[in-house]
C-alpha cells in the first residue's frame, strides 16, 4: 500500500512539472505572438500613412533611386525623408531652398555647390510625380556644359523634343533656379565636313570633363544605357540639319578606353547619323553631283533671273568703279551659305565670281574686305556673333581658304584655358605687312571686353597664318 502510495505521488508530480513547462511555453508563446501582432501593426500603420500614398522612400545606406508613383502631395516629413535619402546620394551640402504644391503634386528644389568652381551652385528639383521625379543629372549636365561649350567657342545649346525649339546657350532655359528643362537635351554645331574630327575631338573633351564628376554614375547611370539620360544623347547641328546622336558606344568606353578610342567613337557615330544624305556623307562628290536632280541643280542664268539686288555685304574698290556682294545663297539652322558678285561698271551689272567661294562652308554672318582684285578676307561667324573663322582668297573670292591665327590662352580662375580673342576683325596692310585685330565678340567680357584692348596678330605670308603680337588698347593701331 506504501509503495502504491508513492508511486502516486510520483506520477503527480511529474505531471505537475509537465504543466509547469506547458504553462512557461504557452506565456512564450503567446508573448510572441504579442510582438508578431505589434510588428505587423506598426508595419500597416506605418505604410498607410507614408508609403500607402504608392510611394516609398528607401533609407537605406546603399539607396541609389527615389521610386516614382502617382500623383500625391507629400508632407513636411515625406520631404523631410526625400531629403536625407538626397544627401546620401548628393553629399551633405545639399540644402532644401523651398517646397512647393499644387493641385496634388509637390515639387522640392534643392541647391547643390559646384564641385568645380567655388561659391557657385546649381539647382535641381524633386516631383511627386511619376513624370520627371529627379532631375539632378539633367541639371548637372546643365550646369557643366555651359561652362565647357562656352570655353571651347562652340555653338551650344538645348533642344526640346517636346516642341522641337532651340535655346541657345544665353536663354533662360539654361536657369537651373527657375526652369528644370527636364525632357532638353544638349546640342553642339559642326559647320563643315572637315569639322568632324575637331567637332568629335570636342565633345571627346566633354565626355572625360563631365565623367570626372563621379555623380554622373549615380543616377540614371550611363552603364545602364538609358535613352532618357541626357549625358547618352547629343543633338548634332549640320549646316542641313540636326540629328540626335547616341554617344552610349563613347560613354560605355570612357571608365575603361583612351581619350583617341573615344574621340574615334564619337567621329563614327556622326559619319554614321541617319537622315539621309548630309555634308558628312562619305562618298565621291562627283557621285553626289550625279544624284542630284536638274531642278536642284545651280544655275547663274536662273538666279540672276530671280536675283533683285539684295546683298548682306558690299564692299568697293577704286572709289566704287569694282563693287563686291556677298549674297545669301542658302539658309539652315540659323547659319547661311554665301555666294559672291562682282560689278566692274559701278554696280550697273554683277556676274557671279563663286556661288560657293568657302566650300561649303556656313556662317551666321559674314564680313568681307579687298586689298585688291585679287587678295581679300572674309569672316564667317558663329554661335550667334561670340567667334568667327577668318578666310583668305588670291584669286579674286574665286575660293577662300582658312587662315591660321595662332590664338592667345589665358587661363580661367577653374584652371581650364581657352582663347578669349577668337573674333577676327577685317585685316589691313601696313609698311608691307598684314595685321588683323581680334576681339572677344558678343560674348566678350574677359578683361574689360573688346574696349579694354584687343589682340594684335601679324602675317608674313600673305595672311594664311597671323602669330601673336601684342594686346592694342582700344581702337589704337
Amino acid at each position: 500500500m506504501a509503495e502504491q502510495d508513492r508511486e502516486n505521488c510520483e506520477a503527480r508530480t511529474d505531471m505537475e512539472d509537465k504543466k509547469g513547462k506547458y504553462k512557461w511555453l504557452i506565456i512564450l508563446a503567446a508573448c510572441a505572438a504579442a510582438v508578431l501582432v505589434t510588428g505587423v501593426c506598426l508595419y500597416w500603420g506605418e505604410r498607410d500613412a507614408f508609403g500607402g500614398k504608392q510611394h516609398e522612400i528607401k533609407e537605406a545606406e546603399n539607396e541609389t533611386e527615389i521610386s516614382e508613383g502617382a500623383e500625391q502631395k507629400w508632407t513636411e516629413d515625406e520631404i523631410a525623408a526625400v531629403e536625407r535619402t538626397l544627401k546620401k546620394r548628393y553629399g551633405d551640402g545639399l540644402e532644401r531652398v523651398s517646397a512647393e504644391t499644387e493641385e496634388k503634386i509637390t515639387v522640392v528644389t534643392f541647391r547643390l555647390p559646384d564641385i568645380r568652381m567655388a561659391g557657385n551652385s546649381f539647382y535641381f528639383q524633386v516631383k511627386s510625380s511619376s513624370e520627371s521625379f529627379d532631375n539632378f543629372l539633367f541639371q548637372l549636365m546643365k550646369n557643366d556644359a555651359r561652362r565647357f561649350f562656352k570655353g571651347k567657342g562652340r555653338f551650344f545649346g538645348l533642344y526640346g523634343p517636346d516642341d522641337g525649339a532651340m535655346y541657345d546657350a544665353d536663354d533662360e532655359r539654361w536657369d537651373t533656379e527657375r526652369h528644370p528643362g527636364e525632357t532638353d537635351q544638349l546640342y553642339v554645331s559642326c559647320y563643315r565636313e572637315d569639322d568632324i574630327e575637331t567637332c568629335a575631338a570636342d565633345i571627346a573633351d566633354w565626355l572625360f570633363y563631365a565623367a570626372e564628376d563621379k555623380r554622373y554614375f549615380l543616377q540614371n547611370g550611363m552603364t545602364e544605357g538609358k535613352e532618357s539620360d541626357p549625358f547618352r544623347n547629343i543633338w548634332i547641328i549640320t549646316p542641313k540639319s540636326h540629328y540626335r546622336m547616341n554617344i552610349g558606344e563613347a560613354v560605355e568606353k570612357i571608365t575603361t578606353a583612351s581619350w583617341e578610342e573615344v574621340q574615334r567613337a564619337v567621329a563614327r557615330a556622326i559619319v554614321n547619323l541617319d537622315g539621309g544624305y548630309h555634308i558628312w556623307e562619305m562618298e565621291d562628290s562627283a557621285a553626289i553631283e550625279g544624284e542630284e536632280s536638274e531642278d536642284n541643280a545651280f544655275s547663274e542664268e536662273k538666279f540672276f533671273e530671280c536675283y533683285q539686288g539684295d546683298y548682306e555685304k558690299e564692299c568697293e574698290l577704286f572709289d566704287g568703279r569694282v563693287s563686291y556682294r556677298m549674297v545669301v545663297m542658302d539658309a539652315a539652322a540659323g547659319s547661311r551659305w554665301y555666294g559672291l558678285l562682282k560689278s566692274e561698271d559701278r554696280g550697273l551689272s554683277w556676274d557671279m565670281v563663286s556661288d560657293s567661294p568657302f566650300g561649303g562652308d556656313m556662317g551666321m554672318g559674314i564680313d568681307f574686305t579687298f586689298l585688291d582684285e585679287e587678295l581679300g578676307f572674309a569672316t564667317l561667324s558663329h554661335n550667334g556673333g561670340d567667334e568667327a573663322d577668318l578666310y583668305v582668297t588670291e584669286n579674286g573670292g574665286e575660293s577662300y581658304q582658312r587662315a591660321v591665327i595662332q590664338g592667345l590662352e589665358v587661363t580661367l580662375e577653374d584652371g581650364y584655358l581657352y582663347n578669349p580673342y577668337d573674333f577676327p576683325q577685317m585685316p589691313y596692310e601696313e609698311d608691307g605687312k598684314l595685321y588683323v585685330l581680334c576681339g572677344q565678340g558678343a560674348d566678350g567680357d574677359y578683361a574689360g571686353g573688346d574696349a579694354a584692348g584687343m589682340a594684335l596678330y601679324e602675317s608674313t605670308d600673305g595672311g594664311h597664318t597671323f602669330t601673336y603680337k601684342e594686346i592694342r588698347k582700344g581702337e589704337e593701331k
